[in-house]
Order: structure tokens, then C-alpha cells, then sequence
């Protein structure tokens, strides 16, 4: 499966490397690795419908102060009641939530432990404010108030739905990085071929020794990110504790990568790095979007 990931989001193909702007992170990777590992009466036909497309997952866990959190108490309360639950909160940042059939929902329950409920996203209550990521994707912030569940609709509870909430992260954070070094080798190719068409003083700026010096400093960034990606996906399937270290230690190395070949792709095209019409800026603001999400740098630092 890891491997499965790591192909469809970093291998290059023949031809140009383009962004495509699609919620498969977060709904086969993430959505789908929860409903796997939860399991209950959704599982078998939710996972057959994310395969058809007919259903897209998004994850609504953050909220406000979170800081990246998974274990921190839920201010979402899902009490229970006779005919199942009733969802009360705010979620913020949920990725991909505008064009989601379904969100998986983190709310504390009566025992104070946490519990993952699948909602539709057209349930009455649901309350979905969506807007751009500099990136170009899309994500939402979620008001859930008097949201009416069926007992059914809780999928896992407790230290179970922590561990499996933890786990779907991580898989998602190295299919971030997998399409960061995707990104970050297309703007090595984009700059190696415009540095060779770009002329001053009468020849290629690509024949200026610090020109030749910043990418090299973007070949060994990339290369650094694809052998730390593929150390995340050694640990993948190991214990908590070893794999969340690995996957942090990725993160800091593919993050700080992604900022030197996005920085130095723009500074190589000068003004028109900037330009929607130069494909450089849209690698340039995808790098910025996946290095913050799912935890940055400094967080990943302070987790070490």
C-alpha cells in the first residue's frame, strides 16, 4: 500500500509534470485508511464507493489552538443519547471538506475518550464555510450544531480511534512528502531548462557559475527529501512510537527542502516567478501549502 502511494504521487512520467489539484490524499489515504482499520457497518460499502468515486473523505479534526494535535481533548461533544448521538462543535482547516460526500468527525464523547464518527455532508446541521489554500486546493471550516447520528455512525472510540486517527496521519503526511519531491524535482527540470534559454551579457545565465551553484543546492534538497521519504516508508508499518519519529524526521528534512528548491525556483526566474503564467509559481505555492500542513517544520522539531 505504501508503495501504492509513494508511485502514483512521486514518479515522474514521460512529459511534463503538471500540479493536479484532487482530495486523494485525504480521502483514499487518509478517509480510507480510517474506515479500513475501524471497521463497523460502514466499511465494506464506503470503501467500494471511494473506489468507484462515487463518495470523497475529508478529515474534520482540527480545531481552534490544536496545533496539529491528534490526542488533544475534542471541544466537539457527541452526546449519546437513545437513537445514537448529537454532534455539537466547530472544526476548522478541513481539507478538501468543499467537494467531500462524507466527513470523519473527531468528538469527545461522555467517557471524555475520543470517538470518529462518519457524517454525511449534507446532514442537517452541517454547516460547511469553504475557501482556497494558497495552494490551490480547497479546505473548510465546519459548524456542526444538533447534528442527529444513528448509533452506526460511530466508527472506532477511545485509544482505538487515537491509534488509527494516528496512523491515517502519518500515511497522509508521506503521501504530502512523496508529492513534494514530485514537486520539487518538476521545478528542478523547470529551472534547468529556462536557466538554458535565458540569455544576459550575450549568453545562457545558466553558464554563471552561481547560477549552476543554486541548482545543485536544489538537485541535493530534492534528493535529501526522496531518500528521507523513503526512510518514512521503511517505518510505515512499525510500531507507533518508532514510525511517528521517522515520519517527523522526514517531515523536517522534505520540509526544509521544499522551501530551499521553491525559493531558489522563483529567485532563478526573477519577476516572472511570480507570474500565474510561469508554472514555477503554482510548484512555488503548493511547496508552501504542503510544508505547513499536517505539521511544520518547527512542529515536527519540537516533537524530536
Amino acid at each position: 500500500h505504501s508503495m501504492v502511494i509513494y508511485k502514483l504521487l512521486c514518479c515522474k512520467q514521460a512529459g511534463p509534470c503538471n500540479l493536479a489539484v484532487e482530495p486523494y490524499i485525504s480521502s483514499v489515504v487518509l478517509g480510507a485508511h480510517i474506515l479500513d482499520h475501524a471497521g463497523g457497518e460502514a466499511r465494506e460499502t464506503m470503501l467500494g464507493q471511494i473506489a468507484s468515486g462515487e463518495a470523497r473523505l475529508a478529515l474534520a479534526h482540527d480545531e481552534a489552538d490544536d496545533r496539529y494535535s491528534v490526542q488533544a481533548p475534542r471541544r466537539t461533544i457527541a452526546e449519546a443519547n437513545d437513537a445514537g448521538f448529537v454532534l455539537n462543535g466547530t472544526k476548522m482547516l478541513a481539507l478538501d471538506a468543499p467537494s467531500a460526500t462524507h466527513l470523519i468527525v473527531s468528538a469527545a464523547l461522555d467517557d471524555a475518550t475520543t470517538g470518529l464518527f462518519l457524517v454525511d455532508a449534507g446532514t442537517t446541521g452541517v454547516a460547511i464555510d469553504c475557501y482556497p489554500l494558497i495552494g490551490g486546493s480547497k479546505a473548510a471550516d465546519i459548524r456542526l450544531t444538533a447534528v442527529r447520528l444513528d448509533a452506526n455512525s460511530l466508527l472506532a472510540r477511545g485509544d482505538h480511534a487515537t491509534e488509527v486517527l494516528a496512523e491515517a496521519i502519518d500515511r497522509a503526511i508521506i503521501a504530502s512528502i512523496a508529492l513534494a519531491v514530485g514537486s520539487m524535482e518538476a521545478c528542478l527540470d523547470l529551472c534547468s531548462s529556462y536557466v538554458k534559454e535565458r540569455k544576459q551579457f550575450k549568453q545562457p545565465i545558466g553558464q554563471f557559475q552561481v547560477i549552476q551553484h543554486l541548482l545543485v543546492d536544489m538537485l541535493i534538497a530534492s534528493h535529501q527529501a526522496r531518500s528521507a521519504l523513503y526512510m518514512a516508508l521503511a517505518k510505515s508499518d512499525s510500531p507507533a512510537i518508532e514510525r511517528a519519529k521517522a515520519v517527523s524526521a522526514a517531515k523536517i528534512v522534505a520540509g526544509e527542502a521544499m522551501q530551499t528548491v521553491s525559493r531558489i525556483g522563483v529567485q532563478l526566474h526573477g519577476g516572472y516567478g511570480v507570474t500565474d503564467e510561469y508554472a514555477i509559481s503554482h510548484h512555488f505555492r503548493r511547496l508552501l501549502t504542503l510544508e505547513k500542513v499536517f505539521g511544520d517544520v518547527e512542529h515536527n522539531v519540537r516533537l524530536l
